[in-house]
């Protein structure tokens, strides 16, 4: 029999509150299952999560493009000031510099090491001293840099510093967007179950199959018992489409896990994909394991077909589950 299944993600709390409001606000007033404290609590809680929730997916989007950008960056700083003190050093074998010269960077004198350049906060350190002792260096009267200059690395080290910056204010921005999806879900959980509560107990007077037809509607999610629903797992090529499941209705609930490395879209259409070209619709994009167990309805806008999608460049791996109903 099936079994009655709270929200375990952010994304399962705001398809509860979503259907909740939107069954809700298109149900006459006497026939609803509510009570007027619980509505008072779904129409303030369910604007303010949805939009924290997206709040946080604006905060990450931000934050990703911020960090694909700074990657070549990153890359290009360290090449310039390994470059740099491998310069100095051949400098110092030539006669050019002196080992003492190097004690300007902070570097030790006795030592043709190039320091470690494997993390932000240590390109940023070095990429300080390397300015600031070649300044002291030349006004002491040593010869000016060459290969890389002096100018050149700090050209490329002040993109740096900047996009290291902004990086680190998206950063700080997403993890507070985090802190205020965090911050709700408490109260979240507690409306979630108190609401479902109350739709199943206006129900209750009906045979069990009839309960759920009508608690689903508002959200209420139920999934198999063992040995119950539709099971299916396998892999999706790369820019794959593939059909799960056909001739679905809204309120069948379908439980979905990414089990592989590559993003994978779950997707609802009118008709059958399965193709290479990517779906022109919305869905569920679900990132490595990732899972989540969401009415049809919650997966696109109509159709009775649920789709699996594979944007990525590397095979994927997933499992789908129609729920009992």
């Amino acid at each position: 029999m099936p079994i009655r299944r709270l929200p375990r993600t952010d994304e399962e709390r705001a398809s509860a509150l979503n259907m909740g409001k939107t069954k809700k606000d298109n149900t006459p007033a006497a026939l609803l299952p509510l009570s007027p404290t619980t509505i008072t609590r779904l129409d303030a809680a369910q604007p303010l999560f949805k939009q924290k929730m997206q709040a946080r997916a604006d905060a990450l989007s931000a934050q990703s493009a911020s960090t694909s950008g700074i990657d070549a960056q990153r890359n290009s700083t360290r090449m310039y000031i390994s470059h740099y003190f491998q310069a100095l050093n051949n400098g110092v074998a030539r006669g050019m510099f002196t080992a003492a010269q190097r004690a300007y960077y902070k570097l030790d004198v006795s030592s043709e090491a190039v320091p470690a350049l494997d993390s932000d906060e240590k390109l940023l350190t070095w990429g300080a001293n390397l300015t600031e002792g070649d300044a002291q260096r030349v006004a002491a009267g040593g010869a000016a840099m060459a290969m890389p200059t002096t100018a050149e690395v700090n050209a490329v080290f002040s993109v740096f510093v900047t996009s290291n910056q902004q990086q680190s204010t998206l950063k700080d921005a997403y993890d507070q967007a985090q802190e205020d999806v965090s911050g709700m879900r408490s109260d979240v959980d507690s409306l979630i179950l108190r609401m479902w509560n109350e739709i199943e107990a206006a129900y209750s007077e009906e045979d069990a199959p009839s309960k759920r037809r009508k608690s689903r509607p508002w959200g209420v999610v139920y999934i198999s018992s063992p040995g119950e629903g539709t099971e299916k797992e396998g892999n999706i090529e790369p820019n794959a489409t593939i059909n799960l499941f056909e001739n679905l209705t809204d309120d069948n609930s379908i439980t979905v896990r990414n089990m592989g490395l590559s993003n994978l879209l779950f997707f609802r259409s009118e008709t059958k994909e399965d193709s290479n070209s990517a779906p022109a619709m919305p869905g569920r994009m679900l990132q490595p394991a990732e899972e989540l167990t969401l009415p049809l309805a919650e997966f696109g806008l109509a159709g009775g077909f649920l789709n699996l999608h594979n944007p990525d460049m590397v095979e994927g791996s997933y499992y789908a589950k129609l729920e009992a109903k």
